[in-house]
């Protein structure tokens, strides 16, 4: 099969912020605890002139997706995001239908600043609950409580989001299966345009590590991730029985060859990340 040409294939654009409110203890991206003023300007600038020197390398080829990461990208102002996008809107090709992703924590976001991200041209966001049971989020050492996820979904949803991804982990420190499939039933009673449950990975460098969390946790993927699979499945099939739901069909992807990594990701029709 003879593919489309090399130009005609629309780039990806990844934006790292590193900073957080609070490293978490599995946590081995570059992150790092804010421990002063958050330097936007600066760091829009240094971004934008990395752009710069590098945007011959994407001449002919529009943008599909921006995907703004972190860290917690939320700790941004819209100002600070709405600077950041003009710069690349004046550097580059955006497609007319460019899908532009912002991670937000629930526990650093409000009605104004999901308005002005939206405002600013953001149109998805990823919403890392990780889980609904406030014991589990606190062993994660999140900084949110399962009441701050349904707040930050609701007004996500009022500034005028209609893509949402809710970010989800299983094989969680004390957490049975059972109780991960609640995690999963109460995501999608939400009716995300996009979830991702992603198995916790005990990584190098970090706090789990060094705390040594039991190795157990390493060896649980597929019992985890077959009830997953058994759920979302179920879940498909009875949308697609009921007429009312047929917009919210369920497209199940799973995969484990990212490493040790098991995640499954379920999406409406037509709105899988790109």
């Amino acid at each position: 099969m003879i593919g489309p040409e090399p130009g005609n294939v629309p780039l990806a654009v990844y934006v790292h912020i590193p900073w957080c409110v609070h490293k978490c203890p599995y946590c081995d991206f570059n992150s790092h605890a804010l421990k002063t003023t958050l330097p936007e300007k600066g760091y829009v600038r240094a971004l934008l002139e990395d752009l710069d020197e590098q945007k011959a390398l994407a001449a002919g080829r529009k943008i599909g997706s921006i995907f703004i990461g972190g860290g917690t990208p939320s700790l941004f102002s819209g100002e600070a995001i709405d600077a950041l996008l003009t710069g690349i809107r004046g550097e580059l090709d955006f497609a007319q239908d460019i899908e532009i992703t912002l991670e937000a924590n629930p526990g650093a976001v409000d009605a104004d600043h999901f308005a002005s991200y939206r405002a600013a041209g953001v149109n998805r966001l990823s919403i890392g609950v990780q889980s609904f049971n406030a014991e589990h989020l606190r062993a994660l050492g999140r900084i949110h409580d399962p009441a701050q996820v349904l707040h930050a979904y609701i007004i996500a949803r009022a500034a005028g989001f209609e893509n949402i991804n809710l970010d989800l982990m299983f094989g969680l420190p004390g957490q049975h299966p059972d109780q991960a499939l609640d995690d999963l039933q109460q995501a999608v009673d939400l009716a995300p345009q996009h979830l991702s449950w992603y198995q916790l990975t005990i990584e190098p460098n970090t706090l789990f590590i060094t705390n040594r969390l039991p190795r157990r946790m390493k060896n649980i993927s597929g019992k985890y991730s077959k009830k997953g699979r058994d759920f979302c499945g179920k879940w498909a099939m009875l949308n697609m029985r009921c007429p009312r739901m047929r917009r919210r069909v369920a497209i199940v992807s799973t995969t484990s060859t990212i490493g040790r990594l098991a995640i499954i990701w379920l999406s409406v029709p037509g709105h899988m990340p790109r």
